[in-house]
């Protein structure tokens, strides 16, 4: 089987079974493994995502016997790092990877390095075999899982497939995946804010939307000390943090029909906030010389909205006003 055949084969899913190209289903062996006592590592969907291909599973028996030429020793192992295929596609870490000892020679004789992909040609006449493989990763790279020794496969078994038809078709180096630099500026400002308000007087605001900047930060926390967190996971945890703390509500409490305390949507007379008292109308802070109607009194509120008390000059005049009862 040259390249542009195993091209085929890992684009289709399918096998050329005679000269006119008949096309039948993948086969997948069965074949008895020997020697090497260690578990095998159950094989990883492929990332390829190619229709009608899957991974040859390795056998997990394992005897003790002498190995044939028949046989072939297939080690498998996992990335240890991400890798960044040609076209950019990236593998996380963890992916399986193969690589074969063409004497069938379970202890020595591998190839230098692991791939991606393999298909079986068959037994090869000078013992073991000699597949076609794809998507060289250096094993320097590699953490290796186990070993098993079995009957060569037939031509054209798929015995891994965990690299992408881009990368594939591009025939590029693999090389390390490197992190983007992540910007935690401001969910870092986030995390101190609520911290501070923590640190203080939270009585005042409701038990709910405490909870709920108290959830926030945990995860901000997280998102925070965690190096391989994305840029994208950084903000989403900062506006959901910033959001909850803007979120905060003071506990209502009536007194003579004043509103202590915020309330949930647009505010509309006095209103209590730390300690000084404001006039909402539709959620808007009113200033200057204001009449309260119902309570027959005229008030004054300076230019931040703070209701005044005692002698105050106002436009060049002396006003004297009293306290409100509490």
């Amino acid at each position: 089987m040259n390249w542009y055949e195993f091209k085929n084969l890992i684009k289709s899913g399918v096998n050329e079974v005679n000269e006119n190209k008949k096309k039948s289903t993948k086969k997948i062996i069965t074949a008895t493994a020997v020697t090497i006592g260690v578990t095998a590592l159950t094989t990883m969907a492929p990332l390829a995502q190619v229709p009608g291909v899957t991974n040859h599973e390795p056998n997990t028996t394992i005897k003790a016997a002498a190995i044939s030429k028949s046989q072939v020793a297939l080690q498998y192992g996992t990335l240890k790092v991400a890798m960044k295929g040609p076209t950019g596609h990236v593998y996380p870490a963890g992916t399986q990877v193969v690589r074969h000892s063409s004497t069938g020679d379970s202890n020595s004789n591998f190839e230098e390095n692991f791939f991606l992909a393999m298909v079986s040609t068959g037994p090869s006449p000078i013992g073991g075999m000699q597949p076609v493989v794809a998507g060289e990763i250096n094993t320097q790279y590699v953490t290796i899982t186990n070993t098993v020794v079995e009957t060569v496969p037939s031509d054209e078994t798929v015995i891994l497939n965990n690299i992408t038809e881009a990368d594939y078709n591009n025939g590029g180096a693999f090389t390390p995946a490197t992190q983007a630099q992540v910007d935690k500026t401001a969910l870092n400002a986030a995390v101190s804010k609520a911290q501070g308000i923590l640190n203080g007087d939270t009585s005042k605001y409701t038990d709910n939307s405490v909870n709920t900047m108290k959830t926030a930060l945990s995860n901000a926390q997280s998102i925070a000390a965690n190096s391989n967190t994305t840029q994208a996971q950084v903000d989403s945890a900062a506006s959901t943090l910033n959001s909850a703390i803007k979120g905060l509500q003071d506990k209502p409490s009536n007194q003579n029909g004043q509103t202590n305390g915020n309330t949930p949507t647009n505010k509309n007379g006095q209103v209590n906030e730390n300690g000084h008292w404001y006039l909402y109308k539709n959620g808007v802070k009113q200033t200057g010389m204001q009449t309260i109607p119902d309570q027959h009194k005229t008030v004054y509120y300076n230019s931040n909205g703070q209701m005044q008390y005692g002698q105050q000059k106002i436009n060049g005049h002396w006003y004297l006003f009293d306290k409100p009862e509490q």
